[in-house]
């Protein structure tokens, strides 16, 4: 593309990011220059009380099989970054124009979502040239909503998907740029991980391409149907995933 292309990273303060070693790598080999975005909440998102128990619960088995699968997810702490004030409203992350128009100000050509909660509406979906893409850590036909790579493993289904997707206010719903998939792992901290480096490994590529091109790959014909939202899984859905993968299996 004429002249050096500007890539806006963006996430939400504090949030914890999906891994971008290699799609990092790409940019900063390509010569483009890189602005970092970080959405700052003026209010808290909502989370039901009786949710509480199983998302600490989750935590302590994530963490315990992270270890396991020596994968430790990076939190989003860049150098120097924007900020962006947003709120939500329901599921969805609101931003004023005044605070999209930060974004067209600085030039970006294409943003990349790293993470952080809530789905985007409006213009900001539009104020990079080429948009705003992200990681959905799923096969968007068959898996939407999250956690990555967990409910995969309680389906018992055979291989774990990804896509790589220019948002729309559709959940896991934008247009497929990139779609891979992995063979499902025994546990879900391993599962997370190697759809977390096909997906960056992808998405590397794709950013790649912006970059010699100028422009996005060509997306998919639009998905007939999409799969069902997954949400976070409850404690009863917990302690079947433990019985399932930690002591079922150990059995003769």
């Amino acid at each position: 593309m004429a002249g050096r292309a500007v890539i806006g990273i963006i996430a939400e303060e504090g949030s914890a990011v999906f891994a971008w070693d290699r799609t990092r790598a790409v940019i900063e080999a390509s010569g483009a220059d890189i602005i970092y975005f970080v959405e700052r909440p003026q209010n808290a998102f909502g989370r039901r009380r009786r949710d509480l128990p199983a998302r600490a619960a989750m935590r302590i088995l994530l963490r315990a099989e992270s270890r396991l699968a020596s994968f430790q997810q990076s939190w989003f702490d860049p150098p120097a970054a924007t900020a962006l004030a947003c709120t939500f409203k329901g599921h969805f992350k609101d931003f004023a124009e005044a605070e999209i128009g930060k974004i067209g100000e600085a030039g970006v050509d294409l943003l990349v979502r790293l993470g952080g909660r809530g789905i985007y509406r409006g213009s900001i979906l539009t104020s990079a040239r080429q948009g705003m893409v992200s990681i959905h850590h799923g096969d968007n036909r068959n898996f939407r909503g999250g956690p990555p790579g967990f409910w995969e493993i309680m389906k018992g289904a055979p291989r774990s998907g990804f896509i790589v997707q220019r948002l729309t206010p559709k959940l896991d719903g934008g247009a497929v740029l990139a779609r891979g998939d992995q063979p499902t792992a025994r546990y879900w901290a391993l599962n997370r991980k190697n759809l977390f480096d096909a997906a960056d490994l992808a998405l590397s590529g794709l950013v790649r391409h912006f970059v010699e091109q100028g422009r996005l790959p060509e997306p998919e014909p639009p998905v007939a149907s999409f799969g069902p939202i997954y949400r976070m899984p409850g404690l009863g859905a917990l302690m079947r995933y433990f019985t399932k993968v930690w002591i079922l299996r150990r059995r003769p």
